[in-house]
């Protein structure tokens, strides 16, 4: 801040003039625009994109920064708190536990992959031995058809992975290597999503998401990536990033995002109710309600003619969904909107709707079990907190108690993530046109 401006943000500097002021805030817009229409360089980008200048910024500084160069963002959600929603059936590790993920990387100052965290310590040829083990671990977990026995499977994933534990002993980046060679070149990278946030797929708790944000340009100045092109909300919109020594990513580097006033707990910052070892509590009263209804034969009957008349006329299934849960609350009385939700959501389940028509392979399943699913699918099968207070409060709070782990550019959000983010580049001046297999970006004037 130029001297001047700090003096005229002074109390007593009710003496200067208004027309001081006006000039004084002219100049500076005038130099904002000069800066923002000015060309860059690959070695600019390499200078201003360094972990080391992006953690020196604040928050206006950056989105400054943004407005001359690339703006497009890389995003990576974590888990804080209870894992109550996931997208694909191979990402479903930890649905239902609590997570201290958000707590835990600001314990370490950084965001860093699963080889990156295996390799904090000093005596990585160890620490990549123990990262085989826990490899083998998640097959077995995961991925039951992988046949042999526990050393048969390490030692087929060290002779198949020594050479790209070589390249990170070695600091190495040779990405077609990486991305080509299964478990290792996946866990070795971070992965992020460009320009939305996949929270649907790898997030946590449903509305207190917490995700960061990196330029682009910054994997350009300090690490190697490779990038599949996918956009949008697609699953394989997926920046693999390994980064700098295997060092992570510094949060002061980006921006981190946590939710404003989504009520949590006081004491624990979820929206759930857990016990004392931390797990949540089924809401029983819910589950209830959900199965007396499937049992109900004059609801179930209800049912199938509402899916008909959405198999008939899928495209009106925004009107349909609507005369659906009007028909819920006014019919059915019933009040709940996450039952309702839940309900609405069914349209999709042909598990659910093969039970309904008592087809054979479906004799198995009861109605507890459908309506655990559809209850689970709408993020509503968990008790929630009843001493709860906004989520920024309980952050606040966390970081009063702990200012040396406070990011220094945090960013409190009311929206879904990706709204949050779209809202934060705005609010910036920046714009994104994206174009596939290629990033292309504008600035608004």
């Amino acid at each position: 801040m130029h001297p001047l401006e700090e003096s005229l943000n002074e109390e007593n500097s009710a003496d200067f003039s208004s027309e001081i002021r006006n000039i004084l805030s002219g100049y500076y817009d005038e130099q904002k625009t000069n800066w923002r229409n000015s060309e860059y360089t690959v070695e600019d980008i390499e200078k201003f994109f360094t972990e080391e200048y992006l953690s020196s910024l604040d928050e206006e500084q950056y989105g400054l920064l943004l407005s001359r160069f690339p703006s497009e963002m890389a995003t990576h959600v974590t888990r804080q708190g209870v894992r109550d929603h996931t997208g694909m059936i191979e990402h479903r590790a930890g649905m239902g536990e609590y997570s201290s993920g958000f707590m835990n990387i600001l314990e370490a100052g950084r965001l860093s992959s699963v080889v990156g965290k295996f390799l904090e310590g000093e005596k990585q040829d160890e620490a990549l031995g123990d990262y085989f083990k826990w490899l083998v671990g998640q097959y077995r977990e995961h991925c039951p058809w992988v046949k042999g026995t526990d050393r048969e499977l390490i030692e087929s994933e060290v002779e198949k992975l020594k050479v790209g534990a070589n390249l990170v002993l070695d600091g190495d980046r040779n990405l077609n290597w990486h991305r080509n060679n299964g478990g290792f070149g996946d866990s070795s990278a971070l992965h992020l999503a460009k320009d939305v946030v996949l929270d649907q797929f790898y997030g946590g708790e449903t509305q207190n998401e917490i995700f960061f944000a990196y330029p682009i340009g910054h994997f350009f100045a300090d690490h190697q990536f490779a990038d599949t092109s996918a956009l949008g909300v697609d699953k394989n919109n997926d920046i693999w990033a390994w980064t700098r020594d295997n060092k992570g990513l510094s949060l002061d580097a980006g921006l981190v995002f946590i939710p404003c006033d989504t009520p949590v707990d006081r004491n624990t910052g979820s929206r759930y109710f857990l016990d004392e070892q931390m797990k949540p509590k089924v809401d029983d009263n819910r589950l209830i309600e959900m199965t007396n209804l499937i049992n109900n034969d004059e609801f179930t009957h209800f049912l199938e003619e509402v899916y008909q008349k959405f198999d008939e006329d899928w495209k009106k299934a925004y009107e349909l969904q609507e005369n659906f849960a009007s028909d819920l609350r006014n019919r059915f009385s019933i009040s709940d909107r996450k039952i309702i939700r839940a309900l609405q959501g069914s349209v999709d389940n042909y598990q659910f709707r093969k039970y309904l028509l008592n087809e054979p392979d479906m004799l198995d399943r009861t109605a507890s079990d459908f309506a655990g699913e559809l209850l689970e699918s709408a993020c509503a099968y968990y008790q929630e907190s009843e001493d709860r207070i906004p989520s920024k409060e309980y952050w606040e709070s966390y970081f009063a108690n702990n200012p040396e782990k406070k990011p220094n550019k945090v960013v409190y959000y009311n929206s879904s993530p990706t709204k949050a983010l779209e809202n934060w580049m705005w609010d910036h001046g920046l714009k994104i046109i994206i174009k596939r297999g290629m990033m292309k970006h504008i600035v608004l004037k």
